[in-house]
């Protein structure tokens, strides 16, 4: 490859990245507010949320920028976590259609139908109608101009591209470069970082489509690197989560998830069929049309595995290793504070006030602390939780970070749902059942959980909840003492 192929090449690899990146935006703008509301109105369900991300990825031509939307959805509260998921994976789907699109490219044949299809037949037709549109138009029409502009020149790359790189097909450097990528490991790395630069798996996919035309690029070495690029392209997910929500960098962590578990499954098990059944089209080259049809195997095969899991996506999504034993400062004075990351789960637990003991490894003896603030902590995923303790040991102050776990004091006391307490006269109390009556009691709690109380226990006393007594948990009608449930 002399300097001057080397800089065609150049050049046709940014018409082609412009022209897609032309399309895409256009494909959006065009679109405007109407996907948008199709995509938070329509994905209630799994099958509902996979068409529905399928269906606007296809229309815009980006997985990316369908990511990007759900996650703002879910940073703004229209989609909640568990209905991105399917919406997700329907976008991975829908993103295998601009493969399609560009293996035209590939086409040929000498009838009239087939050279029609060609995109050098009909693209310069496109940009002629595309540049009238956007020069003389106005609105809708004008961007209408603009998808058809940005689409003639993703082809003219996609075309001159393949031309420029024709010349590679006899250097023998050049296949042998390709062949490193028959290593699994090596193809997924490539495909991901490529994808990873030029933000989309469409156009990565594309530059993978026209190398193929020089005839080096096996099956062997396409496949790995064509999972690589599922993985490369959750880049701009989480690039778009910055700055959000829990939930929406969520989103992203789903999204990236997905991915990765797919191409991990799908390798192995391709990795180790191969190798029991050594299958004889791994070393032979592979075409645009092969690329496309590969490309939406492997998106519908991990999406048909993984659609049922979608609960424990969300749940691998919210794993937090934070935990009641976190990792805490301690500020010296006449009391000592300690500050520690919990789990969300963990923290329901903790309310402030309650009294509770921190149990140190290195030191024997358990600390009396006081809750101070139980505060969400977004930027960690995790809940901010501050201690109080007068309880001063010289060995706990003189260490700057201390592992603890947090031990909750034991109460001896009678458990009472919240779901049966009531406010009278400012005070909680309880319904008692006796004799087809309720009778109401007032409670003192000592402790507070996440959905009930530890209470004082009296042996006697009319007035006082004692082991046994039937309490309401529901009634239709308190205030007549009469019990309806």
């Amino acid at each position: 490859m002399t300097i001057f192929n080397f800089l065609t090449l150049l050049g046709s690899l940014s018409l082609f990245l412009f022209g897609m990146s032309v399309m895409g935006t256009a494909l959006e703008k065009r679109a405007g507010g109407s996907l948008k509301a199709i995509l938070a109105k329509l994905t209630n369900g799994k099958f509902s949320g996979l068409l529905t991300g399928l269906a606007v990825t296809a229309v815009i031509q980006s997985s990316s920028a369908t990511t990007v939307m759900v996650v703002g959805f879910v940073n703004s509260g229209l989609l909640s976590l568990k209905q991105s998921i399917p919406v997700i994976m329907g976008a991975n789907i829908g993103t295998t259609v601009t493969a399609w699109l560009l293996s035209l490219s590939g086409i040929s044949g000498d009838s009239l139908f087939v050279q029609l299809l060609k995109p050098s037949s009909f693209t310069p037709v496109l940009a002629v109608i595309g540049i009238i549109l956007y020069l003389t138009a106005k609105g809708k029409k004008k961007d209408t101009g603009l998808i058809l502009l940005g689409f003639a020149t993703l082809m003219f790359g996609m075309e001159s591209l393949s031309g420029s790189v024709s010349g590679l097909r006899d250097d023998p450097n050049f296949t042998k470069f390709f062949l490193l990528f028959s290593n699994p490991i090596l193809g997924v790395l490539a495909g991901a970082i490529l994808t990873g630069i030029v933000q989309s798996s469409s156009a990565s996919v594309g530059i993978l489509q026209a190398l193929s035309s020089t005839g080096a690029v096996s099956y062997g070495a396409a496949i790995p690197i064509i999972m690589g690029q599922n993985i490369g392209t959750c880049v701009t997910a989480m690039l778009s989560s910055v700055g959000t929500n829990k939930n929406a960098r969520r989103a992203a962590v789903v999204h990236l998830s997905f991915n990765i578990i797919g191409t991990v499954v799908w390798l192995t098990v391709f990795e180790t069929a191969n190798l029991l059944l050594h299958f004889s089209f791994v070393d032979q080259p592979i075409d645009t049309f092969q690329i496309a049809v590969t490309h939406s195997i492997f998106n519908v095969l991990c999406t048909l595995m993984l659609l049922p899991c979608c609960g424990l996506l969300e749940k691998l999504s919210k794993k937090n290793p934070a935990s009641t034993s976190g990792k805490g400062k301690v500020v010296s004075g006449y009391a000592w504070y300690y500050a520690a990351k919990v789990s969300d789960a963990d923290a329901k637990n903790l309310k402030q006030g309650n009294s509770v003991k921190l149990r140190f490894s290195q030191i024997s003896q358990d600390v009396s602390a006081t809750i101070q603030a139980v505060r969400d902590d977004e930027s960690n995923d995790s809940t901010l939780v501050i201690f109080q303790s007068e309880d001063m040991d010289v060995e706990l102050v003189s260490m700057r970070e201390q592992v603890a776990t947090v031990v909750v004091d034991s109460y001896a006391g009678l458990k009472v749902p919240k779901s049966a307490v009531r406010m009278e006269n400012d005070e909680m109390g309880v319904y008692v059942l006796s004799n087809s009556v309720a009778s109401y009691k007032k409670i003192d709690p000592l402790y507070e959980g996440s959905d009930f109380y530890i209470v004082k226990q009296n042996v006697t006393g009319n007035d006082s909840l004692v082991v046994n007594d039937d309490i309401i948990v529901e009634a239709k009608d308190v205030n007549d003492k009469k019990v309806m449930k």
